[in-house]
């Protein structure tokens, strides 16, 4: 996955900011895709999250590059402010004391293996997200998520969970699939303020 630059990713926070500044107060904001780099397909979350807390509150994107970059950031943005259903929505006043972060995802990749020990060896963390499909059902962590599950069977048992499977084990079974994916990150260090791309 060719990477964006530190002033790409800052120009798609802005526009990011701009797009649910105009959506939240009932105003239209088209991003200009007129640069290339804004037509490449990428995988991409945004991710909102409260000042000075950083508790999360918000959080939806794209594991395939299925959109143009321009239209994955206001999609993934209108999605995580109003849409996700673990929180309500986000008002324009609270925007305010936001911070947004978004992630731009590599194509994920299956991961080949012939026992769970086999899994937990390929899977680094912090620098892996994975997807795990078992079944009809699925789920993702990104790889952030290490912060707060920084041990392999933990972070998989979660993720069984987050993918509805009702076993804390599901990620040892024969047909379930896991993938990993790598992410490059850019987020506002304050509402409004100075963006920083982070690094491990």
């Amino acid at each position: 996955m060719e990477k964006l630059t530190k002033e790409q990713g800052e120009h798609l926070i802005k526009e990011a900011r701009r797009y649910l500044e105009s959506l939240l107060s009932g105003k239209d904001h088209k991003i200009d895709n007129t640069e290339e780099w804004l037509n490449k397909r990428y995988g991409i979350f945004v991710t909102l999250h409260t000042h000075p807390d950083h508790d999360l509150r918000g959080c939806i994107g794209f594991t395939e590059p299925i959109y143009p970059l321009y239209k994955a950031v206001t999609e993934a943005a209108t999605s995580a402010a109003l849409y996700d259903p673990r929180f309500q929505e986000v008002t324009k006043e609270e925007l305010n004391n936001i911070i947004i972060e978004i992630s731009i995802l590599t194509p994920p990749q299956i991961i080949p293996h012939q026992n769970p020990k086999e899994l937990l060896e390929k899977i680094t963390p912090k620098k892996d997200g994975l997807i795990l499909k078992t079944g009809t059902n699925q789920g993702l962590f990104l790889p952030q998520v290490w912060d707060q599950l920084p041990e392999k069977i933990e972070f998989l048992e979660n993720l069984c969970y987050k993918a509805g499977a009702h076993d804390k084990d599901a990620w040892q079974y024969k047909d379930t699939e896991i993938y990993k994916f790598q992410v490059q990150i850019f987020e506002e260090v304050a509402p409004k303020g100075k963006i920083t791309e982070i690094k491990d």
